[in-house]
Parts: C-alpha cells; structure tokens; sequence
C-alpha cells in the first residue's frame, strides 16, 4: 500500500521554496522552473533570488508579466485548503531582494554561460521582476503603440459625422458615440467591457448583419476617407473574447 501524494507539493524541492510550495503560494511548476533555471546558471544562486525567480513565474502562470517585489508578502495563496497563513511566511525584505538581484547571475549573467532569465526595472512606484521574455515583449509593444500613435488616420470630418449620426441616432448624449469617434481618431483602439454595453440595434449599409457596439466601430472606420472613394478595404481587425475565442476581419 503506498502512501498518498499531494502532486502541488514538490518532493526534492529547495529548502527556500519549501514553505511557499507547502502554503499553496508557489504551485509545482513555479518551483520546477525557478529551480532549472538557477540550475541552469551553474552557479550558487542566494534564496532570496530564487524565491523571487519562482515568484516571476507564479505571475505569468496567473496573467502578469511581472512581480511588484515591494509587495511580494502581499500575494494571496492559490490553495486556501492549507491552513497556513501567508503572514507567517519567511518572506524575504525588498530591499535584499533587490540587491540580491543586481548582483545574481540570472539578472547580470555569469562566466558560465549568457543566460540571464531575469529583468529587474526600476520605476516610480517600485522595481519590477520580469522573466526577460516578457520585459523585452511589452517594450516591443510599447514601441510599436507609441509608433502609431504619432500618425493619425486621414477621414473626412463631415463624412464621420454623418456615419455617428447613422449608427448611434439617440439625440441624447452616447457615450457609446463619443468612444466610436475617438477610435477613429487612432491606428489602435482596445475596446473592453462586458455585454452590458452591447447594443442590439442592427446595422445599416456596409454591415447590415452586424449589431453590437464593437461591430459599429468596425463600420465607422470601414467609411471611405474622402467622398468620392470606395470603403476602406486595408484595415485589419482582430477580435479576442474569453469566452468564445478570436476571429479576424
């Protein structure tokens, strides 16, 4: 008869991650990962380091792209079943945290090898941890947005008013219409909500078929730009909904 295993809890796990892993903080891949990774440097990494590093992880697998490190005693516990309180966790201090990390081989690099998994920025509010695949993503998407933001798109002011009139004719004020306006003033719009806002009011002319609030801004920025010309035909439009996947038009 063997005993049961508790697949969350990482037999051969370091001694540094053993109670955040045990608390539910920390699941089994956190650990996996922060360990290869310090693994990987072939060099003695500080606790402090790794708990941040697995700590790194832990926000990507919930859906963040990095840790804030002066508030890492304030993350909650994936498994509230157990029974240990966070606050009595050996958290390590920030600002040893930090400086840990300026001088360990997965943020500066070793003789070793090039890895450096690690980014720690510094910002007003505090530094952050990013896994550096993340950091050198949202800089890659922070230039490409400030890119086009320095451009706007040429539309004829008459021809949009016309098509807001068209598609949100509610003589009162429509913060509906003002939010489809200034997404034509742009290259990039990121609508967010949730079916609330959704408008059931079908469409006229080019997307008779279409009836929400998002399908309205796609036919304002379908307008030809000057009068005389064809529909925009050159726009690129992904949609992405949690809850039914993606479609592009």
């Amino acid at each position: 008869m063997t005993a049961d295993v508790d697949a969350r809890i990482v037999l051969n796990a370091a001694a540094p991650l053993v109670p955040f892993n045990q608390a539910g903080v920390l699941s089994a891949a956190d650990v996996h990962v922060a360990q290869r990774l310090a693994a990987l440097s072939k060099t003695d990494i500080e606790p402090t380091v790794l708990i941040a590093t697995a700590l790194a992880v832990r926000a990507v697998r919930l859906g963040s792209v990095c840790v804030e490190v002066n508030r890492l005693s304030e993350i909650a516990i994936d498994d509230e079943e157990s029974g240990i309180d966070p606050d009595t966790l050996p958290w390590p201090d920030p600002a040893d945290v930090v400086r840990a990390l300026e001088s360990s081989p997965l943020l500066a690099g070793a003789a070793s090898g090039p890895l450096r998994p690690l980014h720690l920025a510094h910002t007003p509010e505090g530094p952050l941890l990013y896994l550096r695949r993340y950091f050198q993503q949202e800089q890659r998407i922070r230039e490409l947005l400030d890119n086009r933001a320095r451009t706007h798109p040429d539309l004829d002011a008459g021809r949009l008013s016309e098509g807001l009139h068209r598609h949100f004719p509610d003589a009162g004020p429509d913060r509906q219409r003002i939010a489809a306006a200034l997404a034509t003033a742009g290259w990039t719009t990121v609508i967010a909500g949730g079916r609330a806002p959704v408008k059931r009011t079908p469409l006229r002319g080019y997307w008779p078929s279409c009836s929400t609030s998002t399908d309205r801004v796609f036919a304002l920025l379908w307008l030809p730009r000057r009068a005389g010309q064809r529909p925009n035909s050159r726009h690129r439009c992904a949609l992405r909904h949690p809850n039914s996947g993606s479609r592009s038009i």
